[in-house]
């Protein structure tokens, strides 16, 4: 895991990033960058990438890992959003 903050004139910049480890079913990283605006405005960056490990397990396993990991995503970014207008 990486944690990086740094300042942007006028914004605070927070950003948290991790990847998978050799040996793991899959190959992936994500990273999470969070923007406080001068303005008060709040800006997400959400960054993932994952794929099968080039293991056979990996490939076995891809096609049912891959599809729930896609179903997370989606409702963490629907969350996120329903958050952010406070609905």
């Amino acid at each position: 895991m990486r944690d990086c903050r740094r300042t942007i004139p006028n914004n605070i910049v927070s950003s948290a990033s991790y990847a998978t480890l050799d040996g793991h079913l899959l190959a992936g990283e994500e990273r999470v960058s969070v923007i406080l605006r001068g303005n008060d405005a709040v800006d997400v960056d959400i960054v993932s990438f994952s794929r099968s490990a080039p293991s056979i397990n990996g490939r076995i396993v891809w096609p049912f890992i891959g599809r729930m990991q896609k179903q997370f995503f989606l409702k963490e970014m629907e969350h996120l959003s329903r958050i952010a207008t406070c609905k």
